[in-house]
């Protein structure tokens, strides 16, 4: 009898376990695990991040893709944090709210988004990481570029991504700037450490902004497990939605930069500078320089940046001597190799049938100005950049 007793028991209780294991509300209870997490850091400085919200719900989460997005609304004091769900009402933001915090004016921004970034990375486990930081308000002050918002420089938002990847304990794979001018080759530098690929770009965003829908489209359809090649369709969807508009004069420049291969870059990059300062103390290769070269030269952000590839470029094909071209080549070939897919429309005419953004750009302002500040980042502590422009300068500004 007792044996019967024990077996009984026995039963109920393996029945018990069944049900708390395979019933479907406890299975429905586990969040899914996504291949990777997309975080959007929704700065609202110009009121369309609801907008930017219900494009993300056209695609919505699933489990290749969990997106999460935080309204930094500063001009309502709020912090909203929403779990993207699919959702066709453009009109509406559908999504659920998992949370919501009173702001202030002197709410920092930067500590939000590494709140925001840390705290949903343990809440929703994923092998691969994808931020977009999305603002409109962010770009190139005097010599520093601000991040996020103008108190923040270039420096404060690299100390934020080290303190996010320290807790994370990897690098971030995939970061987008869904913001004016910051592919250059400056913010490439001072995140090489912290992030695999940058996608960003080197003109203003156009009005449209980023179609989200079809990069999220693609994604889902391919799913890529490979961050190279997750980057690489990002730029390609944006280069096949803003195609239709190619021929209405609207720029829209995006590109994906491996930072694995910045150390290449430094070192061409060195050797080029080398070699055009040497040809630029003869009097008739400083005239071509400064009377074409620097004329021809895409330049943006009214005339504080030019394109990092077009000024190789334009060197040469115009300095005709030996080692100058060799070592532009050479130069050229390393941005070739850290630019992983690049996507230029707009200004027709310099080189024919195409767009000379080819990808980062850096800082060169001109007319020339104090660049006393500029040594603090990366980039210039790597590179000659710095002296070779004071070098410049020292020439130009007598002409102009």
């Amino acid at each position: 009898m007792k044996y019967f007793k024990s077996l009984f028991f026995v039963f109920i209780l393996a029945a018990a376990i069944d049900v708390a294991v395979f019933s479907p509300s406890s299975l429905l209870a586990a969040p899914a695990v996504s291949t990777w997490n997309f975080f959007v850091f929704l700065d609202d400085d110009c009121g369309s991040a609801s907008t930017e919200i219900n494009r993300l719900e056209l695609c919505g989460s699933n489990d290749f893709i969990n997106i999460v997005a935080l309204w930094f609304n500063r001009s309502k004091g709020v912090s909203n944090i929403y779990s993207i769900s699919k959702d066709a009402d453009e009109s509406v933001i559908s999504s659920a709210l998992l949370s919501s915090a009173k702001i202030t004016p002197k709410t920092s921004s930067l500590a939000e988004f590494e709140r925001f970034v840390t705290e949903y990375s343990k809440k929703y486990p994923a092998s691969k990481t994808f931020i977009t930081l999305y603002t409109r308000n962010s770009i190139i002050i005097e010599k520093s570029l601000s991040v996020i918002d103008k108190r923040h420089v270039i420096k404060d938002f690299a100390s934020t991504l080290s303190r996010i990847v320290s807790k994370l304990g990897r690098k971030i794979d995939v970061f987008h700037f869904d913001a004016h001018n910051f592919q250059c080759l400056e913010l490439a530098y001072e995140l090489e450490p912290f992030v695999n690929f940058l996608i960003g770009s080197e003109e203003r965003i156009p009005a449209y902004g980023t179609p989200y829908a079809g990069i999220l489209d693609a994604l889902n359809a391919q799913k890529p497990a490979d961050s190279r090649r997750f980057s690489f369709i990002c730029v390609s969807e944006w280069h096949n939605f803003y195609k239709k508009y190619s021929k209405h004069a609207v720029r829209a420049t995006l590109s994906s930069l491996n930072l694995a291969e910045i150390p290449m870059v430094t070192e061409k990059f060195n050797d080029f500078l080398t070699a055009l300062q040497d040809d630029l103390k003869k009097p008739e290769f400083k005239k071509i320089f400064v009377d074409s070269i620097m004329k021809k030269v895409r330049r943006y952000l009214d005339d504080k940046m030019i394109d990092s590839f077009d000024i190789g470029r334009l060197v040469n094909e115009e300095l005709m001597e030996e080692l100058i071209e060799q070592r532009s080549r050479e130069y050229l070939a390393s941005i070739t190799n850290v630019t992983v897919r690049n996507s230029a429309y707009g200004d027709y005419g310099k080189i024919p049938g195409t767009y000379n953004s080819f990808g980062v750009s850096m800082f060169m302002p001109l007319p020339g100005a104090d660049i006393e500040n500029y040594s603090d980042l990366n980039f210039v502590k790597k590179t000659g950049w710095k002296d070779f422009l004071n070098f410049f300068y020292s020439f130009s500004m007598q002409k102009n």
